[in-house]
């Protein structure tokens, strides 16, 4: 994966587009888990639908993993060292995935329900890509990245 995020030169985009394919795949996912549960489809139809959403699951996997190696890169460039920056990143993805995990199997699914909890990750999703977008790391400069709040402003 390193040598292919060699190639990357434009990171901040190429995370901005692993957001959007998450966003749709999730999208996906919620469209095909509320037909899974409508009467008079066939059995051909069900067996489809189900293999669908099990590559759709696989694929939006894929690309959260994806995730973690572009924001470390795109991070790394802000000069803080390798070290700091896998440390602060590691702990973030651990921190954020014991807190998904018990907010979506604890809370979201027993109360919403699977289709509404897939409704609401396409809304966090949403966030987060706008947050990239008004925290400025979309937008890169050469070969390095202009990450200060100010860098629309001159």
């Amino acid at each position: 994966m390193n040598r292919k995020l060699e190639k990357i030169q434009k990171i901040g985009c190429a995370l901005v587009g692993v957001e959007i394919l998450i966003i749709l795949l999730a999208a996906l996912e919620t469209i095909l888990l509320s037909f899974l549960y409508s009467p008079g489809l066939g059995q051909g139809i069900l067996s489809a639908m189900r293999y669908g959403f099990i590559l759709a699951s696989a694929a939006a996997g894929y690309f959260v993993g994806l995730e973690f190696p572009l924001a470390g890169d795109l991070f790394s460039r802000r000069r803080e060292g390798v070290v700091q920056t896998a440390g602060t990143l590691y702990a973030a993805d651990l921190f954020g995935a014991f807190i998904g995990s018990l907010l979506v199997g604890v809370i979201m699914v027993p109360v919403l329900g699977i289709v509404q909890t897939c409704t609401a990750i396409i809304f966090l999703k949403t966030s987060s890509l706008a947050l990239t977008f008004l925290s400025g790391l979309a937008v890169e400069k050469g070969k390095g990245l202009n990450i200060s709040p100010t860098h629309g402003a001159s």
